[in-house]
């Protein structure tokens, strides 16, 4: 019976060397598997180490199932495609829909004030497609358009909006309720880290657009 223990070091031996956490497991389960008959088939079946093994194996069966469901392909439908393609694509797909399970789909018409300017926004929210402006005392600083967010100031410090933002086309938009996404994200720093980049790009973007639109205006 010495070849049941053979095969069963050297499938955890191959686990060992595997830096592919599934396959890992995989192996660690086989060789549990294989040293059962060993301790059984013994003149006095060894119970004691069959029920810590059958403990093993169904821990890494549990990791083998959860992990072989988190790497199916995920499926997603035309808005959420565009939505990753605009907005998401330093994130897995799997991640996005993470976060989409605690967001809103909205339509907005025109003419909807998304932010009151000095008001504390409570949504982060990021276009899909349409287009608003971003005003100051009445005044057009810039636009938002598909792909942009708003509300990601007051999400990252809690401060008053400087600035209002008005629809001025139909506007089809993704929400999250800021308190509900931070704690969502507090056990979650790669991926908070990644959204902040992605918050970093957004306002980089707007600000360069701003500065555009004074430009023109004190040229004209």
């Amino acid at each position: 019976m010495n070849f049941l223990v053979n095969i069963a070091n050297l499938s955890y031996l191959v686990s060992y060397s595997e830096k592919d956490i599934f396959w890992l497991r995989i192996f660690a389960v086989l060789g549990g598997v294989v040293m059962l008959p060993y301790y059984y088939l013994q003149p006095t079946p060894l119970m004691v180490p069959i029920y810590w093994g059958v403990a093993f194996i169904a821990l890494n069966l549990f990791w083998v199932a959860k992990l072989f469901l988190e790497r199916r392909p995920v499926k997603l439908t035309e808005d959420e495609q565009r939505l990753y393609q605009l907005v998401f694509k330093t994130l897995t797909p799997r991640e996005m829909l993470k976060l989409l399970k605690l967001a809103k789909w909205e339509d907005k018409s025109v003419g909807e004030t998304l932010i009151e300017e000095g008001g504390v926004a409570e949504h982060l929210s990021v276009f899909v497609s349409g287009k608003a402006e971003i005003q100051m005392q009445g005044k057009r600083l810039s636009d938002v358009r598909e792909g942009e967010f708003i509300g990601e100031i007051s999400f990252l410090t809690d401060k008053e909006m400087p600035v209002s933002v008005v629809t001025v086309e139909p506007v089809r938009q993704v929400s999250w309720h800021k308190h509900e996404l931070r704690k969502f994200l507090k056990d979650k720093p790669e991926l908070l880290s990644a959204l902040e980049l992605i918050f970093a790009t957004d306002l980089s973007s707007a600000l360069v657009e701003s500065l555009k639109v004074q430009a023109a205006s004190s040229n004209a």
